[in-house]
């Protein structure tokens, strides 16, 4: 007999504590999004209160207490979210190659429209997590997506170059293009 995976999960479940992670993952009251509670500060888990959603969160808390470990030991500093290291880019992007506002205003609005958390990690993993929520679930035209998309692969190339190398080279935006 197949499980329903799509099936809500109790509403009596209000968190999970993994013996093996710090925190505890909870739902906010009205909202069908898991969270985790760590330090004193609520992270999105992006996941749906779900039987798969649970077992998701579970996958995502775990990278992310690695990240966190990372920062904490002085492995990544703190300042490597995607909005700093957007930051970086748009004043190279000023100082160096004197772009115009009309571009710079292109990227600005490209940015906060594919990167609706800026304040993550700038990794592979949550780049690619990003573009795919925000094409999936965009409104926009077509043409408006791919404009937004091209300016963000800038942006990522310019991370990924050997100069930077923030996150590793890879075409992140290729399979998101619309036709």
């Amino acid at each position: 007999m197949k499980k329903n995976t799509k099936e809500t999960a109790k509403p009596e479940h209000k968190g999970v504590m993994r013996n093996d992670l710090p925190g505890y993952m909870k739902l906010k009251p009205g909202c069908q999004i898991i969270y985790v509670r760590y330090k004193g500060k609520d992270y999105s888990t992006g996941c749906k209160n779900t039987v798969i959603g649970w077992k998701q969160a579970n996958i995502w808390w775990a990278k992310k207490v690695e990240e966190l470990k990372a920062i904490e030991n002085g492995e990544k500093p703190e300042g490597d979210t995607i909005y700093s290291i957007f930051n970086k880019f748009l004043q190279y992007k000023k100082q160096i190659t004197k772009v115009s506002k009309k571009t710079e205003h292109n990227y600005l609005t490209s940015f906060k429209a594919v990167f609706a958390t800026p304040y993550e990690l700038l990794t592979e993993l949550n780049v690619k997590n990003q573009i795919a929520k925000f094409v999936s679930k965009t409104k926009i035209a077509p043409a408006t997506i791919n404009i937004y998309l091209n300016a963000v692969a800038v942006f990522l190339n310019w991370a990924s170059d050997e100069d930077n190398d923030y996150i590793p080279a890879k075409k992140y935006i290729k399979k998101y293009k619309k036709q």
